[in-house]
């Protein structure tokens, strides 16, 4: 077993280069590993310097024809099926960003011609903005002897947890408790007079006036001076206040790829609506037994929904989506409408992901052709490919875990922003690689203590539900739940109080893209 060993940056990349691979070899010697550990270690050596000279056909050489691990951000294990193109992508990837990674070794065990690698690692790459980022990791690597050297046969890895005091100890709460280059700590609250009613999602629309949710009168829009009006009339097609027993409560907002109609997901009554936001017409295009939670279009006509859980409509349906996002109830989905249901009376959708802990936002980025889910209860946002011709979902993924995800938003520069609210914050993840950078977070210290304590209930199977007090969210209006992306760079943060939070203008570099599709809780 061996302890502390750091490979500084300059040897990490020894192998591409000859001349330092006798002072690599005698760092290694230095301490006292056995002959056997030593081979072994070699190998992961020569692993990181192939991944960071971007050594495909050297990386690939490292494999056992039989391995089977659970990759970082797989959603289980795999085994070495598509791995050629996997590694491909992201060694373009990683040099686009300068990545390189540096491995400490932890402990290596040797037995029978088996051998197990514990490390960690620290990985580091330049933003586009230009700013520095880096992020930690844990792997373990079981390693079998052959013919031909030792060959990786399994392993896994996951984030790292450090234990230092200034650093969270939880896994869920890394996002919260990354480094936050480009953090910013400026806003205003809009509109000024606080006159919203649970703006839980909204989009910006091309005259610059926002357009939210609210549950008196279905949308609202406010002008740039903070005017606030109804927008279209929701109560004709079907919609009804909370007053009433059969209530409708909306919930994710998201432009159609044609940037001309929105649609908006009932999370109580089951319901979705689409709005003509130049005639203001609304429709009530299809009633799910259970509440929706989050609706998105993709560029077939598709229409994607989340269901979070098993609420139906009537007076238990708000204590049922509480009862989810309290304890985990895995009854969570994913719901397809295909184009030609939806010129039918009664449109059929079908159960396309189940088995899901509270299933939030969902965006669909046409450029990857991916769809994006967010599971608020594991603290995750899942990836799945998309078949353009059929919607058949496969290669799902973890694409990054963070705190409490809730609705996501695709900007037009392809990156996924993202809403905590038990961690306060917003953060923005490049969907290619799963890198996650932290926008905006008042109370960093008091949500790291909320998210640990979440995570520690969760775990012993308690509620988390009474951890809903002023103290997750001040100092702002209410429970984060969104982010709006404006054209000119703004970003405004969704919350069930009665004002959103207005960022300061270029925290967010793009607009919302309204020919990707994009949203939500």
């Amino acid at each position: 077993m061996i302890r502390n060993l750091t490979l500084l940056a300059a040897a990490a990349i020894a192998s591409a280069c000859p001349a330092h691979a006798e002072s690599q070899t005698a760092e290694q010697r230095a301490v006292e590993l056995s002959t056997e550990q030593a081979a072994v270690w070699q190998g992961e050596v020569d692993y990181w310097d192939r991944v960071n000279s971007r050594d495909l056909e050297g990386y690939l050489d490292l494999w056992h024809p039989d391995f089977t691990g659970w990759p970082c951000g797989a959603a289980g294990p795999a085994d070495l099926s598509g791995l050629a193109e996997f590694a491909e992508a992201w060694f373009e990837g990683m040099t686009a960003r300068g990545q390189r990674t540096v491995p400490t070794a932890e402990a290596v065990i040797v037995k029978n011609g088996f051998a197990v690698t514990y490390l960690s690692a620290v990985t580091t790459w330049t933003e586009a903005g230009g700013g520095p980022a880096s992020k930690r990791e844990k792997f373990v690597h079981t390693w079998q002897a052959t013919d031909d050297g030792w060959k990786i046969v399994g392993g896994m890895c996951a984030p790292l947890v450090s234990y230092d005091a200034a650093e969270t100890s939880d896994p869920v709460a890394i996002g919260a408790a990354e480094t936050a280059k480009g953090l910013t700590t400026e806003y205003s609250l809009f509109p000024s007079d606080g006159s919203l009613t649970h703006a839980e999602d909204g989009v910006v629309l091309p005259d610059g006036r926002l357009l939210v949710g609210d549950w008196d009168h279905g949308l609202v829009t406010l002008a740039p001076d903070g005017t606030r009006r109804p927008f279209g009339n929701f109560v004709a097609a079907g919609f009804r206040t909370k007053a009433e027993p059969l209530w409708n409560s909306p919930n994710g907002v998201s432009f159609e790829p044609d940037g001309r109609h929105v649609l908006v997901a009932d999370i109580t009554g089951g319901h979705i609506y689409r709005v003509d936001t130049q005639t203001e017409q609304v429709t009530l295009i299809y009633d799910h037994p259970f509440g929706v939670n989050s609706v998105v279009r993709d560029t077939s006509g598709a229409i994607w929904f989340t269901q979070s859980t098993r609420n139906k409509a009537g007076e238990g349906s708000e204590a049922r989506m509480f009862a989810a996002a309290d304890k985990p109830l895995g009854d969570g989905s994913v719901w397809r409408i295909a184009p030609e249901e939806l010129d039918r009376a009664k449109p059929v959708a079908v159960e396309m992901v189940s088995g899901l802990d509270f299933a939030n936002g969902i965006a669909f980025d046409a450029t990857r052709q991916k769809l994006y889910v967010a599971e608020i209860m594991q603290s995750r946002i899942l990836s799945f490919a998309v078949d353009p011709d059929t919607g058949a979902l496969g290669d799902r993924r973890i694409l990054v875990t963070l705190p409490t995800p809730d609705n996501i938003e695709l900007g037009a520069d392809g990156m996924l922003w993202v809403a905590s609210p038990f961690a306060n914050a917003v953060y923005r993840v490049d969907p290619g690689t799963g890198d996650r950078q932290t926008i905006f977070s008042p109370t960093p210290d008091t949500n790291a203590q909320i998210i640990a304590e979440t995570a520690r209930r969760l775990e012993a199977g308690e509620p988390v539900l009474s951890l809903l007090t002023p103290a997750m969210w001040g100092p702002l209006p209410g429970l984060v739940t969104g982010v709006i992306l404006a054209p000119d760079g703004t970003v405004y943060v969704s919350n069930l109080g009665d004002a959103l939070v207005r960022l300061k203008p270029g925290t967010g570099p793009v607009s919302a893209t309204s020919n990707d599709g994009g949203n939500h809780d």
